[in-house]
């Protein structure tokens, strides 16, 4: 299915069947196994700065299994399942790899899923939510701490900006975005969950356009150091075309 780079000379691989964390042993050209664990793998993601594999499985795709990776080993954390409501299950709806983002938000390593729901005619908060669920200790499952509403339904994107939740709405007439902050005073809090509204109302982001021509100079120098064998370096780089580069000056010069 996939794999990932958990460290620099530590590489996991993922099956259908099982997830396997191997040692690169360049000198001698070969993989030494370090563990491996044998489980039914619908879809994963990874999040590298907070180091944790999620593997998803069950009839639904709601039954997501936690691996926290460290240097030369790796921890199976509790399984949890994410809230799938009755009316889901029964029109064969399934938790899918695009529905879910991964990400750090105020310290915390979260997950946060998008359950989609039709939009009422009444005026309560319905449409879309995102779940998000917080990673707490290693030996507690994560918790569901809190649900942003949309009051929107159809197609999502997801960012995470500076501990910030955009929420991107994908429709034809809409196409705009919403902004959350988690760590606001939240709409209402049901049953220890907190529920949020956008913190401003949703709106357009304009479009940006890289130019077909950038001229930039980037230039780089090494401090010196007083050694016997000390160079001082300076680059200077011009961007012609995007994507491309020329060398406009290369100076190495002993000190």
């Amino acid at each position: 299915l996939g794999f990932f780079w958990s460290n620099t000379n530590e590489i996991v691989i993922i099956t259908d069947i099982s997830v396997e964390l191997f040692q690169v042993i360049p000198s001698k050209g070969y993989l030494k196994s370090i563990r491996s664990f044998s489980l039914t793998v619908n879809w994963f993601v990874y999040q590298h700065v907070s180091c944790i594999l999620l593997i998803a499985n069950g009839t639904f795709g709601n039954v997501l299994h936690p691996f926290l990776f460290r240097p030369s080993n790796v921890y199976k954390l509790n399984r949890f399942e994410v809230d799938w409501t009755h009316q889901a299950k029964t029109s064969n709806t399934v938790l899918q790899e695009r529905d879910v983002t991964m990400g750090n938000i105020y310290g915390k390593p979260r997950l946060l899923v998008l359950r989609h729901q039709a939009l009422k005619s009444s005026k309560e908060q319905s449409g879309a939510r995102i779940l998000v669920y917080t990673f707490h200790k290693r030996d507690s499952s994560p918790t569901k701490t809190d649900v942003l509403l949309t009051n929107l339904s159809g197609r999502f994107a997801i960012n995470i900006v500076d501990d910030l939740i955009v929420i991107h709405h994908r429709s034809f007439q809409s196409k705009s975005s919403l902004i959350f902050d988690m760590n606001l005073q939240p709409h209402e809090i049901v049953g220890g969950v907190k529920y949020h509204l956008p913190i401003i109302p949703k709106c357009q982001i304009k479009p940006y356009k890289i130019n077909d021509v950038l001229d930039y100079e980037l230039c780089k120098s090494q401090r010196y150091f007083p050694t016997d064998n000390n160079y001082f370096f300076f680059f200077c780089f011009r961007f012609l075309k995007l994507g491309h580069f020329s060398t406009k000056h290369y100076y190495r010069r002993k000190i």
